[in-house]
């Protein structure tokens, strides 16, 4: 589950990547953009999505930008 309690839209990207992703400058392997004062509830499928690297988080106001989110997001992640 995401929750975006900000006043903008804001976007969730993850990343392919062991150690910390570089903001604005790793591409995401995927973007969410969660409208404002709004939420979603993923459901990736049975098999999931694979992060062969590892799995880094950012909360941010592009799809793909470099500015920290407007507050911090609410989030539920699982992984196997």
């Amino acid at each position: 589950h995401l929750f975006n309690p900000a006043g903008v839209d804001q976007y969730v990207q993850f990343f392919n990547v062991s150690g910390g992703a570089t903001v604005g400058t790793d591409v995401p392997y995927m973007s969410l953009g969660i409208p404002t004062l709004g939420g979603a509830v993923v459901f990736l499928s049975d098999v999931g999505v694979s992060f062969a690297t590892g799995i880094q988080i950012a909360a941010t106001t592009t799809a793909a930008g470099n500015t920290a989110a407007a507050s911090a997001m609410r989030t539920n992640i699982w992984y196997a």
